[in-house]
């Protein structure tokens, strides 16, 4: 770790914004009643029962009567048209995302890897197929999609299709999202809801689970429905165990910096997460310790690797996921911060080359004294995760 000083560059400014929907509408109290809608919806949801074939589930809620999708018009990642018939013979998870999200779509497509892995190890997972919608269609087209979704698992399937039909389908299911502010380099986030759909093979909406989505929750709740559905169709044997995907999550986690300085600042479990060559932003998470007797103040995060470097925090409320942009971050003394999947985190956008697993990637931390904080982190699996 190498400290020097050097004269701070300007502050990024918030681009924090009114919400934007789709039609370029904003409007506070339309978002307001909008997330008491989901609430209301989850709770009349919760209330209901089971059906009593069912088996009872942690947090899975079932719905006693599905409700029609109406007309599905998508299109898949391979341009391909996707419609009620891609829905038959299977019990579809839907997942509203969008692939220039750096930390909560990500990292749920790496859960819901880990789950079908779960479920495909106790025979539970042949019912099942698993698509991302974007709630991004003017720049998630097939083709980008086709770069990212496989990324996670290669029978995981995007899809994409017009705006003004993906906004009707997704709020038929209950799902909101809203374009953000458009920054002056044309990029922009996009707020949405982030919990799991559940469609039937009549095509049908079925059931629920709303975030936060753990891998052992989800697993269980996920492999009793599978088991369930597989014994009412009287099938004498099982489908085989596919081959799950090797994981190298126990990648060993060391940070490299210079072992013979003092340890006034560690850096405990730094990792970046692996992305699709197609991504146009990554996270890096670790933990921050401040052994210092005075507080850290962390102003803001550099790499000559990528264009554009901050300080995010992704915020779930009422189940619609939204990032934003910290201007600081303070560490006590004596404590620690950690940035975390689905927290806070550092956002790395516009990569400047690929940078696959085990790329060594540069970054300076600028504090509020002026000084600088060198490191090296590597792209490389969730170590909590081995």
């Amino acid at each position: 770790m190498k400290i020097q000083r050097k004269i701070l560059p300007t502050a990024f400014r918030s681009h924090n914004a009114l919400f934007k929907h789709q039609t370029g509408k904003s409007s506070l109290l339309f978002i307001a009643i909008a997330a008491i809608a989901i609430v209301i919806g989850v709770i009349s949801q919760q209330s209901f029962n089971t059906p009593a074939k069912m088996p009872k589930f942690e947090k899975l809620l079932i719905m006693p009567t599905p409700k029609s999708l109406g007309e599905v018009s998508l299109i898949d990642h391979n341009g391909a048209p996707f419609t009620q018939q891609n829905l038959k013979d299977n019990w579809t998870i839907l997942f509203f995302a969008f692939t220039n999200c750096p930390d909560i779509c990500p990292n749920t497509l790496l859960t819901l890897k880990q789950v079908k892995q779960d479920l495909v190890t106790a025979n539970a997972w042949s019912p099942f197929q698993l698509a991302m919608v974007s709630v991004d269609p003017e720049r998630d087209t097939p083709e980008r999609l086709k770069q990212y979704v496989p990324f996670f698992d290669p029978d995981f399937i995007g899809l994409t299709g017009e705006l003004d039909y993906i906004t009707k389908f997704a709020k038929n299911l209950g799902v909101l999202f809203f374009k953000k502010e458009i920054l002056a380099d044309g990029n922009y986030d996009v707020d949405h809801s982030a919990g799991l759909i559940l469609v039937n093979p009549e095509g049908e909406f079925a059931g629920f689970m709303g975030v936060p989505h753990d891998r052992e929750t989800l697993s269980a709740d996920l492999s009793k429905l599978g088991k369930h559905i597989l014994s009412t169709q009287k099938s004498s044997t099982l489908d085989q165990p596919e081959k799950a995907v090797n994981d190298s999550a126990s990648e060993s986690a060391k940070l490299e910096h210079d072992s013979n300085s003092k340890q006034d600042i560690e850096f405990i479990n730094a990792w970046i997460r692996p992305a699709p060559p197609s991504a146009v932003s990554m996270a890096g998470y670790l933990t921050i310790r401040n052994n210092r007797k005075t507080p850290l103040n962390i102003t803001s995060v550099e790499s000559t690797l990528f264009n554009m470097s901050m300080i995010h925090e992704t915020v779930i409320e009422d189940g619609v996921a939204s990032m934003n942009h910290l201007d600081g971050l303070k560490v006590a003394s004596g404590e620690s911060v950690t940035l975390a999947p689905m927290g806070i985190h550092m956002m790395l956008m516009g990569p400047k080359e690929p940078l696959p697993m085990g790329s060594k990637v540069p970054v300076t931390l600028m504090l509020d004294t002026g000084e600088s904080v060198e490191l090296t982190i590597e792209v490389r699996n969730d170590p909590s995760n081995g």
